[in-house]
């Protein structure tokens, strides 16, 4: 019995749904996706919502001076991993902290890892290449090791330093576009090595620049 009760109070990690994010987008406040079966004052058991886990740091997927986000919201579903010693030295100053308190594997020291799914949220993942893509899969980067290929799906466009492509493939430009050798082709049509009928009988040459 008092195995089980040391162990019932020995968090490690627990499923939870994000109830708002900071504005930095660095933390969180979660709710545990699991209730608490307590005892009440008559002796009957109740099974009781645990309190919101607050301003958990969120991992996001970086290093080397790059990081990966995603656009998590209230209802996101993560993972909530509790530290097994106070991390409050850490995080507000960084580096190596004294911990400034005692306490062990508790709920105030969560971090929160995104992207956790329970089947009611799941969907079919690719497992043939990596891809970034919204849940419904109407927009997706893909990256094939096999093929050696990069392909994206994007029916509202896509945008490269201001060069957009839309949904149909056409492609538009602010600014020059410029071939080191010629741009092949155009209905079939060399810009490089057209021509053109001479009013005055014949053809004309290919562009001279």
């Amino acid at each position: 019995m008092a195995l089980d009760s040391l162990q019932a109070r020995l968090w490690t990690a627990l499923p939870g749904i994000i109830d708002s994010v900071a504005e930095n987008g660095q933390s969180c406040n979660v709710q545990p996706a699991l209730t608490l079966k307590l005892t009440q004052k008559d002796g009957t058991t109740a099974n009781v919502a645990m309190p919101l886990l607050l301003d958990c740091p969120i991992q996001w997927l970086g290093g080397g001076g790059v990081t990966f986000t995603v656009p998590v919201k209230k209802g996101t579903e993560c993972l909530v991993i509790l530290a097994s010693r106070c991390i409050d030295g850490w995080w507000g100053q960084g580096g190596v902290q004294t911990p400034p308190e005692l306490r062990m594997h508790n709920l105030s020291d969560g971090f929160c890892l995104p992207g956790v799914r329970s089947k009611a949220t799941a969907f079919t993942v690719d497992l043939t290449q990596a891809q970034v893509r919204s849940d419904d899969g109407s927009t997706v980067w893909s990256l094939n090791p096999t093929a050696q290929t990069i392909t994206a799906v994007a029916p509202g466009g896509m945008t490269l330093n201001g060069v957009t492509i839309d949904s149909s493939g056409n492609v538009h430009s602010p600014a020059t576009i410029t071939g080191a050798t010629d741009v092949t082709t155009g209905a079939g049509i060399s810009l490089n090595n057209h021509t053109h009928t001479d009013p005055q009988g014949g053809t004309v040459g290919p562009p001279q620049g």
